[in-house]
């Protein structure tokens, strides 16, 4: 998968609700006052997708939630989901 696969694979999956939020990330969200909506919206303006090889995972760049706030996103794909720790 390269760059621009994965991102349109994160947004395919959000649009389908099929988004999981690990614990680390619930745990930041609340530190930071975010819903899962403002993930969502995160992962569909994001505008950058960089593979993270010595983690295995992506780093979405370019996003923002639904105040506008920039919100970058660690993503996994497992199976037809898109795993989520927020960065």
């Amino acid at each position: 998968m390269n760059a621009a696969q994965a991102l349109d694979e994160a947004k395919r999956l959000a649009r389908g609700n099929q988004v999981v939020l690990r614990i680390h990330a619930i745990e930041r969200m609340q530190e930071r006052n975010a819903t899962s909506g403002d993930v969502i919206a995160a992962i569909l303006s994001s505008s950058k997708a960089a593979y993270q090889s010595d983690r295995e995972n992506w780093k979405l760049t370019g996003g923002v939630d639904l105040d506008g706030d920039a919100m970058t996103l660690i993503v996994d794909f497992i199976g037809d989901l898109a795993i989520i720790t927020i960065w």
